[in-house]
């Protein structure tokens, strides 16, 4: 045990405290290690202290502040130190405490440059929890840079100002899981060793009683060519009013974002990402599930790979979407990607997106009240639409079939109810070939227009088994057909209605 108070810090709020208390941390060091307790009290620091390996910090009732210009809190490492892989200070754990970043404004705080309060780099097993990161400036609260079993647990970061010279760091991340690479990590080497099993979990992400949060809570956005992220884990944690993303998945794979509460972020809420398509990444195998999402712009969780580095494997389940301004569901390039069980609430455009993502299945989703189609499934082979709910779209249809990047193609669209759409309960758009739709049940309103439409250019359509009854449309505006008439009956038949119920 290594009380700071025995090497002569006071606690005092006002006297720097910084030399007193790295002489308690450089005697764990020289012990092999130990537990450094930092009493109740305030500490003023006026550089990074420096925690090596074997070493748990204890600061329950403390409070250790920044009083730099340029300067966080904690750190793992020496300046001039240099360490390949997870070889650096390992086995620490920081329990407890205010880490205070002082980020400068308006006269209040002294913190001004581009700083994280707690950096961690190329090490293993390190543990951060019950503490609290506050006032952030321009950069992190804890940097996670080449760490292999990183967690934060029961944890709060509180406001974040940005005080770079143009402006510009506004994306920063309260908690940044991050990559060895020139420009990224603080010290050598820059072997693009990245983060892997990382979990943060029961934590809060918010403003603090005189900053704004931080552009994102918790994310990525530096990789490399054939670089990914592991095993991220991101349970049951609280996030309020970020201005960009509330989750940033970049470039990670076999991770699980679960069970949090995410509202008021000024774009998406949960994106999963990967480079540009000049830089190859192999992200997949994630799964967002149980979320809950209110007040959202953009997108409320956005599956966004591109041409050249699509997201296999991903599954977006059992989720709770509700006031978003853009999609609440948004999939593009992903091909097999699983969304179901979500319930979506009052969205200014769609309710569920898939774009260029083959083999998408879309699968007993509730979507209300969406504020363009219920269901769009663009550009995507083989696609499965089933069993879905959709109940009164502002403007467009309940589901809707077209074309992204190439034409729509075997898309099955069966066992859904689609209630008080506001121009057709189905439609079937674009250049789409070999599409089923076959059990649907269409009800409409007044001023739907339309229980099933093709454009003229579709092609081998089959529709049959539908249930269109009850509706106040003209009975010819149960089925529009293409040029090439839809097969209707069980036969083959192109008769209307055929074997569906008009």
């Amino acid at each position: 045990m290594f009380n700071v108070r025995d090497y002569g810090a006071t606690g005092n709020g006002t006297t720097i405290d910084t030399t007193a208390m790295q002489s308690a941390f450089d005697a764990a060091r020289l012990a092999g290690g130990g537990t450094v307790v930092i009493p109740a009290g305030i500490y003023a620091v006026d550089n990074f202290l420096v925690v090596f390996g074997n070493t748990t910090i204890s600061a329950y009732g403390a409070t250790v502040r920044s009083v730099a210009t340029s300067r966080g809190v904690l750190r793992n490492f020496l300046a001039g130190d240099s360490f390949p892989g997870y070889a650096g200070n390992s086995g620490i754990t920081v329990e407890g405490g205010i880490w205070d970043g002082n980020a400068a404004d308006g006269g209040v705080g002294t913190v001004t440059g581009t700083t994280n309060v707690m950096s961690f780099i190329h090490a293993r097993d390190i543990t951060v929890r019950d503490v609290v990161i506050r006032n952030i400036s321009s950069a992190h609260g804890v940097e996670f840079n080449a760490i292999d079993g990183g967690r934060i647990l029961n944890s709060r970061f509180e406001g974040f100002k940005d005080n770079s010279e143009l402006q510009d760091r506004g994306f920063s991340e309260s908690v940044q899981i991050d990559i060895a690479r020139s420009g990224s990590s603080s010290i050598p080497q820059y072997d693009l060793t990245t983060c892997r099993n990382i979990l943060i979990q029961g934590c809060y992400f918010g403003p603090s009683s005189r900053l704004p949060a931080a552009g994102r809570a918790i994310g990525s956005h530096t990789s490399d060519v054939d670089c990914t992220y592991d095993n991220i884990q991101i349970i049951g944690c609280r996030i309020e009013g970020a201005a960009q993303e509330g989750i940033r998945a970049f470039c990670w794979r076999n991770s699980v974002i679960a069970d949090n509460v995410i509202t008021g972020t000024g774009q998406t809420a949960i994106l999963l990402t990967v480079s540009a398509p000049t830089q190859r990444t192999n992200s997949h195998s994630m799964v967002v599930k149980g979320n809950v999402i209110t007040n959202c712009a953009v997108s409320g969780i956005r599956v966004a790979g591109n041409s050249a580095n699509r997201i296999t494997g991903a599954v977006v389940s059992g989720n709770t979407v509700r006031n978003i301004s853009g999609n609440g569901i948004h999939i593009g390039d992903a091909p097999g990607a699983n969304v179901s069980a979500n319930h979506v609430d009052t969205t200014v455009s769609t309710g569920i997106y898939a774009v260029d993502s083959d083999g998408v299945s879309v699968n007993g989703n509730t979507i209300l009240a969406a504020g363009s189609n219920g269901i769009n499934i663009a550009g995507c082979q083989g696609a499965i639409v089933s069993g879905n709910t959709v109940r009164e779209t502002k403007s467009n249809h309940g589901i809707y079939v077209g074309d992204g990047a190439r034409a729509a193609a075997e898309v099955l669209i069966s066992g859904n109810t689609v209630r008080a759409a506001f121009v057709a309960g189905i439609r079937v758009a674009g250049a789409a070939t070999d599409c089923t739709v076959t059990g649907n049940r269409v009800k409409g309103t007044a001023a739907t227009q339309f229980g099933i439409t093709l454009n003229g250019a579709v092609t081998g359509t089959a529709i049959v088994g539908n249930d269109l009854s009850g509706n106040s449309w003209p009975a010819a505006n149960a089925i529009v057909p293409s040029t090439a008439l839809p097969q209707v009956d069980w036969s083959g038949g192109t008769t209307l209605p055929g074997h569906n119920l008009v």
